[in-house]
């Protein structure tokens, strides 16, 4: 039974990691998109 324990434990840090990834993802999809693109190293601004 030990075995099955750490297993568990294992799957729900990865699930936990894949929401905090999920979430950061999300944000730069919502709020962050202007910040990026104002931003003085955005390839679109050098370029222009």
């Amino acid at each position: 039974m030990q075995f099955n324990r750490e297993i568990n434990r294992l799957m729900t840090g990865i699930l936990i990691l894949l929401g905090v990834v999920a979430m950061a993802a999300a944000y730069w999809a919502v709020v962050g998109p202007d910040t990026l693109l104002q931003r003085q190293d955005n390839p679109r601004l050098v370029q222009a």
